[in-house]
């Protein structure tokens, strides 16, 4: 009869006969080694990116209606990043050293990639306001800028009635 090895509690490199949260994903090769640290990356990218993308402001928002089919694919995206989140979670549960190395590298260099595209897209608005007001040392300009901000931010200006 084949009885299971019992898991490991403490951290090992012993990969024989594991099995990468599916049964049919067989860690019984270097191939399917190579494959799992893949699906690793991918699947922590993937959160990342879609963290990301939750952390974008949710877009214009009328006072008096609400946006459903924005708010369901906003919760879909949720729960999709919440899935791979605790793959992710149940893939250095194994305490395996390569796998739990993968998955701090894969979310490290996901996290790298998004600090740069955070700090790119800082600088474009922080240049673009800059060459506005410059180019036109308006305070009118300042005040558009301003309320532009509060929009991206969530803020709405009060309607005025004429």
């Amino acid at each position: 009869m084949d009885q299971a090895e019992p898991m490991k509690w403490w951290f090992h490199n012993e990969v024989s006969g594991v099995h990468l949260l599916f049964p049919s994903f067989v860690l019984d090769s270097g191939e399917h080694i190579f494959a799992a640290y893949m699906f690793i990356c991918i699947i922590c990218w993937a959160e990342r990116a879609l963290t990301y993308c939750l952390d974008g402001p949710l877009g214009y928002q009328s006072r008096y209606r609400i946006r459903w089919s924005l708010v369901i694919a906003r919760t879909a995206v949720y729960g999709l990043a919440t899935v791979l989140r605790l793959w992710y979670m149940l893939i250095t549960m194994y305490f395996n050293i390569g796998l739990f190395s993968a998955v701090v590298l894969a979310l490290t260099t996901g996290q790298l990639v998004l600090e740069i595209l955070k700090s790119r897209s800082t600088r474009h608005d922080e240049y673009r306001r800059a060459r506005l007001v410059n180019e036109f040392a308006d305070d009118d300009v300042t005040a558009m800028l301003d309320r532009e901000d509060k929009l991206h931010a969530g803020h709405h200006p009060p309607t005025t009635r004429a």
